[in-house]
């Protein structure tokens, strides 16, 4: 009974938009925006923290991996734009 609480007070945490199940376009719209609003823009900010932590601390790799964070962080904010687009001519 506990465990099924929490399993419920998770995915209301990290999924809080109720999926529309009366059309494939909404339930879609509701993952999309569930795993790109909220779980990766997590992840970045990770990635973006061990980064300049790489730069605090003088590594020598830090100015290949700061390449690597910049076009995750641009691509993860592209991902809405491409998403909006598509789902603008599917309409």
């Amino acid at each position: 009974m506990q465990r099924t609480f929490y399993v419920l007070v998770l995915g209301a945490a990290l999924l809080p938009e109720w999926a529309r199940a009366a059309s494939f376009e909404g339930t879609l719209q509701s993952l999309v925006n569930g795993f790109v609003g909220r779980i990766l823009p997590i992840l970045a900010l990770g990635y973006l923290g061990k980064n300049i932590f790489e730069h605090i601390q003088n590594d020598p790799n830090a100015g290949r991996n700061t390449v690597r964070v910049a076009v995750a962080v641009v691509s993860l904010m592209g991902i809405n734009a491409v998403w909006g687009w598509l789902a603008d001519k599917i309409r």
